[in-house]
């Protein structure tokens, strides 16, 4: 994975290391201090305390100094604050959703995706808002973090530098699928960006998607189903593992499951998908763990992801 950083990354990390910096010198001013005030007049070398006269002076310089401190910590913190909000104007904007357990990110031609794909040095503003509970996206490699709310859009932005893959998660609990709420944010030249923006919206999330439209809207649907309930997330359109198992060949295929701590052998039928579907925790395939959420869906789009993925062959 490319180290990748953004114009956010800068101000924040100068922010953090002077703030850390101070606080290293005052901890050893401070514990240095006390050691040698607890030596020098411990009671045995001061057994009748002597009345210590002011020094003004003296406590002008601790009043000011620190207040110099400080007001340079507030100075280059509130500095750094206003670059994160202040959007440029030629910013591109994408809509960002949080939900349990997923993020997407749509697009002003409509595209909607589970990763955040976005081009190497322009500016780009992300509308944040959620539809269930609490969310923050935080992207740690950009120094970037905003709650994002459910009633209220509320955003950030950034310029990113570098091209290559970084994470992104949600940086609030919010259930008990909180850990497993990570996605991916891709920079790509320019060039290449212009090209994954300019395909039909839906061309690259599925090489058979063009081909099974012709034929069946319900499998067309299963193919866009894929990509909203963020499946793709979890699970490959090969045979590879990711989260979960690759989903080509999986149709027909003979499983060992566990059901309350017992093996046995299935049929991944029709039944079999529809049961993993709404109650993925029931019947886990062997040798994976126990991180899919259940996922909303009406009968159609059982329907609509089951006959998608008979045709993953």
């Amino acid at each position: 994975m490319n180290q990748i950083t953004a114009n956010t990354t800068a101000a924040v990390d100068f922010s953090f290391w002077f703030i850390i910096a101070i606080s290293v010198v005052m901890l050893i001013g401070v514990t240095g201090a006390m050691v040698w005030f607890a030596f020098r007049y411990h009671h045995k070398r001061n057994p009748n305390p002597t009345h210590v006269p002011d020094n003004h002076l003296l406590e002008i310089v601790w009043t000011v100094i620190p207040t110099f401190i400080v007001l340079a910590m507030f100075w280059y913190g509130y500095k750094g604050f206003l670059e994160l909000r202040r959007v440029p104007a030629d910013a591109m904007v994408i809509n960002v959703t949080g939900a349990m357990w997923k993020w997407t990110f749509e697009y002003d031609n409509g595209r909607k995706t589970t990763n955040l794909i976005v081009p190497k040095d322009k500016s780009v503003k992300l509308l944040l808002k959620s539809v269930d509970v609490l969310h923050s996206f935080y992207i740690p490699a950009f120094r970037v973090k905003e709650d994002v709310l459910p009633g209220k859009e509320t955003y950030l932005w950034f310029k990113p530098q570098g091209i290559g893959v970084a994470d992104v998660f949600c940086a609030e609990f919010c259930g008990v699928q909180h850990a497993y709420m990570i996605t991916k944010v891709e920079v790509l030249s320019p060039e290449d960006f212009q090209k994954w923006y300019d395909q039909p919206v839906g061309g690259d999330a599925d090489t058979n998607r063009a081909v099974l439209a012709q034929f069946s809207p319900v499998i067309d649907e299963g193919a866009k189903l894929m990509q909203t309930k963020a499946c793709l997330s979890c699970h490959k359109l090969d045979e590879s593992r990711l989260v979960g198992p690759g989903l080509a060949k999986l149709y027909g295929s003979k499983q060992i499951v566990v059901v309350n701590n017992q093996e046995k052998e299935v049929t991944v039928d029709d039944a079999y998908l529809r049961r993993s579907l709404l109650e993925p925790h029931v019947e886990l395939v062997k040798g994976y763990s126990n991180l899919m959420a259940p996922v909303p869906l009406t009968e159609a789009e059982v329907t609509a992801l089951i006959e998608y993925m008979k045709t993953l062959q």
